[in-house]
């Protein structure tokens, strides 16, 4: 392929930015396993295409991310090799990974309930490099900022608080095969939802373990 000379001096002036590298597979093993460590899930989830790059990549020591990078665009990447000065390089990185989302358009400072929750697994678009809340992390908490329908509920989204608080009255379920009973006890203990903490029945001196079922509201354990 023959080349204008305003051609081959545009590249030669790029120098080592020119993406397309046979060793991109060494960057983007890196880069991937950043982020999928930031993310708390397995690097498969992560797809990440090298778009500016040296043309010779040495062995990595790790792959660090601008600060406030955002999934489903293009990051700049600080690397550490092994031996030598470190570079930058540009990559778009995507993720499908399991998370809550909003179901309906929800305002600052409100309870999340668990109609308005729904768990995907989709692609984590503009949601920063961050771990993401379990299920029931979520549950009970509250918004720090007006949530879109479909918006990821990410943990600087939210501001977590507990479902049940000792000294408490909390509604509590009992069950034994098909039948249910239901009380007012006192909280012992402080929890989230998915905790077991300690509650003290009616009349009893003896505190019992319970589960943190939703706010106000615990199921006895046998």
């Amino acid at each position: 392929m023959r080349l204008s000379f305003f051609t081959l001096v545009a590249l030669l002036a790029l120098g080592p930015s020119i993406a397309a590298s046979p060793q991109d597979d060494v960057l983007r093993e890196a880069i991937a396993g950043v982020v999928a460590e930031r993310l708390g899930v397995t690097r498969a989830a992560v797809e990440v295409e090298v778009q500016l790059a040296p043309p010779v990549i040495p062995p990595i020591v790790r792959a660090t991310p601008t600060s406030g990078a955002r999934l489903g665009q293009a990051i700049r990447f600080t690397i550490t090799p092994v031996s030598g000065p470190s570079f930058s390089v540009v990559a778009h990185v995507t993720a499908v990974v399991g998370h809550a989302a909003a179901t309906r358009s929800i305002e600052r400072d409100a309870t999340l309930m668990p109609e308005d929750v729904e768990w995907r697994e989709a692609p984590l678009d503009g949601a920063l490099l961050e771990p993401l809340p379990r299920l029931d992390e979520v549950l009970a908490a509250k918004t720090r900022r007006a949530i879109a329908a479909g918006g990821v509920l990410s943990r600087t989204a939210l501001a977590r608080d507990f479902a049940v608080r000792a000294g408490d009255e909390v509604t509590m379920t009992m069950r034994s095969g098909t039948i249910e009973v239901r009380g007012v006890v006192r909280a012992v203990s402080s929890g989230f939802v998915g905790d077991v903490i300690r509650i003290l029945p009616p009349g009893s001196r003896q505190p019992a373990r319970a589960r943190v079922t939703a706010p106000a509201a615990v199921e006895m354990l046998r």
